[in-house]
């Protein structure tokens, strides 16, 4: 399991022990919170870009408006 030879027993079960203990970290804790924050931004830009054509639609409409009032 060790990328490099290992000759003492504390390295050879110490260092699997470090891999497991780093993947569970990362698949049980991290993950999970990158996945929503990600699905957060992504659903955060959307509704983002529906306010700002919401706007633009708006400016659009008040200038026509004002277009035919004169």
């Amino acid at each position: 399991m060790c990328p490099y030879p290992c000759t003492t027993t504390g390295i050879t079960s110490f260092y699997p022990l470090n891999i497991k203990i780093l993947r569970h970290i990362l698949e049980h804790i991290i993950s999970p919170y990158l996945k929503y924050i990600c699905v957060y931004y992504s659903n955060f830009s959307v509704l983002l870009a529906i306010f700002f054509r919401l706007i633009v639609e708006i400016t659009v409409f008040y200038a026509y408006i004002m277009y035919k009032r004169l």
